[in-house]
C-alpha cells in the first residue's frame, strides 16, 4: 500500500529518471515506472503508456520472442545502479518525512540526524541526505499545475 503521502508531484522526479534510464536501454525501468504509479496511485505517464504499446505490440507480431527480450532479463544479481534506484524509489518519502518530523521536534539537521534515519530505514546515510535535500529543493519549487496569484 502507497504512504498517503507519496503525491504525483512528489513521484515525478522518480520517473524522469527512470524515463531516463528506460531511453538509455534499461527496459526493466518500464515496469518501475508502473510499479511505482501503481504505489502512488497515479496515472502512468505517457511515455511509459506508450512504449509499453510498442513491447507488447512487438510480442503480438512475433518481433520479439520472450519477455526478458521485451523488458530485459533480471537476474539475480541486478547492477548497483538499479538497487540504488530502486532502493532511493522505496525509501525516498518516509525517510523526508521522518528527517521534518524530527526537525519539527527541535532536532537540528546534522550528521547525525541523517544518520539515525539511514539506519532506521536500512540506507546509506549519504543516500538518506541526498533524499532530504533533493525534495526540500522539490519542496520550495512552484507547482506548475496550481495557478499563479
Amino acid at each position: 500500500m502507497a504512504e498517503p503521502s507519496l503525491l504525483p508531484w512528489f513521484v515525478s522526479g522518480f520517473l524522469d529518471e527512470l524515463q531516463e534510464q528506460h531511453e538509455a536501454g534499461f527496459p526493466f525501468a518500464l515496469l518501475q515506472a508502473f510499479e511505482l504509479c501503481g504505489k502512488a496511485r497515479i496515472p502512468a505517464p505517457q511515455w511509459a503508456v506508450e512504449s509499453l504499446a510498442k513491447k507488447l505490440q512487438a510480442l503480438y507480431d512475433d518481433k520479439a520472442f520472450s519477455w526478458d527480450e521485451v523488458f530485459g532479463a533480471v537476474g539475480p544479481k541486478p547492477g548497483k545502479h538499479r538497487k540504488r534506484i530502486t532502493l532511493k524509489a522505496e525509501n525516498t518519502p518516509r525517510v523526508y518525512h521522518r528527517v521534518v518530523e524530527l526537525q519539527s521536534q527541535g532536532r537540528g539537521v546534522t550528521n547525525l540526524l541523517f544518520q539515525e534515519v539511514a539506519d532506521q530505514y536500512g540506507i546509506p546515510e549519504k543516500m538518506c541526505k541526498e533524499i532530504f535535500y533533493e525534495m526540500k529543493a522539490r519542496m520550495a519549487e512552484p507547482d506548475p499545475d496550481s495557478p499563479s496569484v
